[in-house]
């Protein structure tokens, strides 16, 4: 399995997921009128707070992956996970 190993692949999929278990989570607890890009962009313009707090929420499955991928001993592919952590970390704090 070390084809799954890499550096790359992990950093990739660790950007992509965030996004989309975001969105989903976003979706499935938004209770409101407005559409979810809407939302959103109200959400970043009136309370940046709250975004922070759902960019941390989204780093749940990159979590996991990073200990995932430590288990395994997929040392390149754990270093791409925390990698991509940072990123979001670094934009969580943005918005702070």
């Amino acid at each position: 399995m070390k084809r799954f190993d890499n550096f790359w692949l992990a950093a990739a999929i660790g950007l992509i997921v965030p996004v989309a278990f975001g969105l989903l989570f976003f979706a499935v607890f938004y209770r409101g009128d407005l559409s979810l890009t809407d939302a959103l962009l109200l959400y970043i313009e009136r309370a940046p707070s709250l975004i922070s707090k759902l960019i941390l929420v989204s780093l749940a499955p990159n979590l996991f992956g990073v200990f995932a991928c430590y288990h395994a001993q997929w040392w390149r592919a754990c270093r791409g996970m925390v990698v991509s952590v940072l990123v979001y970390l670094a934009a969580a704090m943005f918005f702070i």
